[in-house]
């Protein structure tokens, strides 16, 4: 092993705990953002500060607070991606083997007649996950405007209750 290959490994090894932490600290986000503490101690501040960006606005913070970290994993995952392609092929066929060992069941076909072809089981959990959140942003969707209806609003709509 050369200079350069440890080198690589370091940096691989840096950006795999890189990604950890901002992957922690963005399910943190997601934990906090119903309570009370994020929007009064968090949010509050964040808006003062970076929403008078002449460019972004109040909207600015929402993007800084979602999308940048999603945009940072995705550079860098380029990197790493980068880095790993530069492995030798013996090495990276290896690894690819025991993978399909663990996870060879999902890639097996569940559905193979019928108007969508060969369909893999992980195809299928991935439609089931997306059922299941569109139903959930649904059913959100309903609830949260259901409570805004009060006698006085269907009476500006001529409706009575």
């Amino acid at each position: 092993m050369g200079l350069g290959e440890m080198n690589k490994e370091v940096i691989e090894k840096v950006i795999k705990f890189v990604t950890m932490v901002i992957l922690m600290g963005t399910i943190v986000i997601w934990i906090m953002m119903p309570i009370s503490t994020y929007k009064e101690i968090w949010l509050t501040p964040m808006r003062a500060k970076l929403g008078k960006s002449i460019y972004y606005g109040k909207p600015g913070v929402n993007l800084l607070v979602y999308m940048f970290p999603m945009i940072l994993l995705a550079f860098l995952g380029c990197i790493y991606l980068h880095l790993k392609k530069q492995t030798t092929v013996n090495q990276f066929n290896s690894g690819v083997e025991k993978k399909r060992a663990k996870f060879g069941a999902l890639r097996r076909p569940m559905l193979v007649k019928g108007p969508l072809g060969i369909v893999t089981v992980t195809e299928v959990m991935f439609l089931t996950m997306f059922m299941a959140l569109l139903l959930w942003s649904l059913t959100n969707y309903i609830y949260r405007t259901f409570v805004t209806i009060t006698s006085e609003s269907a009476a500006t709509d001529g409706n009575s209750l």
